[in-house]
């Protein structure tokens, strides 16, 4: 008995399980295999009945921690967020799409699921459709400013630009998502994507539960960055001055970060590699694990608090001039 719990601790520890929680799966499971032995059940034959040590502790992992990093977080859209919005254009699909392209200035934007079969776009104080090229066309869907001309930024209370919101059927799958904006804040629910790249320059995003099969890029440029739910096979970060908040990821390979002066934060992480290269940005980890890390910093302060410390992660290299770097 005391062997398979030697075994189960050790198959426990490989797994993204803290300390204290061991010790609690460990307690609970002596006073079940001291019930077992009370009823005849012999040393050889607790594997038969419980389950080798791994296949328990991946069933335990599984059932009670995996979701931690793999399930839809709660959407940061609300159910009336459209409520003042008129709707413009609807699309009926009945195929996934090859790409769904949105380019704006100033705009903001609303990218939201819901349970029905059109692409919907809303508008609100649209006056002028003319500027827009909104379609569908070979599979692709498209909604582009065309012009600045006739459009009076919101100044000293002058006339605004528009915004926008589109509605998607809940399960359609995109191969290329993409987003650039330039002075609009862009909020994103439910992006499922073969690949997704978001830009902003001067604006902020907010999204939660994106989805790519291969590679998520996001790009910040003086923009602020919200981002909980994440799953991809690769996510490349950059950030110029803006500063993002990531919670909730899984990422199957590498995670590249790359940035100038806007902080990083992360909570809840798990990854191949994890690349750092940073000027005097701030890197924050919490319950962040990659199998392996590479760190280039200015004066950028490195720091990564995780509560299990049985999780080595390996440093590959580190180049710092005068910031700190803490791993613990």
């Amino acid at each position: 008995m005391k062997n398979y719990l030697k075994n189960l601790e050790k198959e426990l520890k490989k797994l993204k399980i803290s300390d204290k929680e061991i010790q609690e799966i460990i307690n609970d499971h002596l006073e079940m295999l001291e019930e077992a032995k009370q009823d005849g059940v012999s040393d050889e034959e607790l594997e038969q009945k419980f389950g080798t040590p791994d296949s328990v502790a991946s069933q335990i992992f599984k059932d009670n921690f995996e979701s931690k990093f793999n399930e839809d977080v709660d959407s940061v859209v609300g159910t009336e967020e459209l409520k003042d919005y008129e709707l413009f254009k609807a699309f009926p699909v009945n195929q996934d799409l090859s790409k769904f392209s949105v380019s704006l200035i100033s705009e903001d934007f609303m990218f939201l699921p819901y349970d029905g079969a059109s692409i919907e776009v809303f508008a609100l104080k649209l006056k002028k459709p003319e500027n827009y090229e909104i379609s569908l066309e070979n599979n692709e869907f498209v909604l582009k400013r065309l012009s600045s001309k006739g459009f009076k930024l919101n100044v000293f209370g002058s006339e605004s630009t528009p915004d926008f919101g589109i509605r998607v059927p809940m399960e359609l799958n995109i191969e290329e998502f993409v987003l650039k904006t330039i002075s609009g804040d862009s909020v994103l629910d439910k992006v499922n994507a073969t690949s997704i790249n978001v830009k902003t320059t001067s604006g902020d995003l907010e999204a939660s539960n994106l989805s790519a099969v291969k590679g998520i890029r996001l790009t910040a440029v003086s923009g602020d960055f919200e981002v909980s739910g994440l799953k991809c096979e690769t996510l490349d970060l950059s950030v110029v001055s803006g500063d993002l908040e990531l919670e909730q990821a899984t990422i199957q390979k590498g995670f590249e970060i790359n940035t100038v002066s806007g902080d990083v934060e992360c909570k809840t992480l798990t990854c191949e590699h994890l690349g750092l290269r940073t000027v005097s940005g701030d890197f924050e980890g919490e319950e962040v694990y990659p199998e392996s890390i590479s760190i280039k910093s200015v004066s950028g302060d490195i720091e990564i608090s995780n509560t299990n410390h049985d999780k080595e992660i390996v440093v590959t290299s580190k180049k710092t001039l005068s910031g700190d770097v803490v791993i613990r």
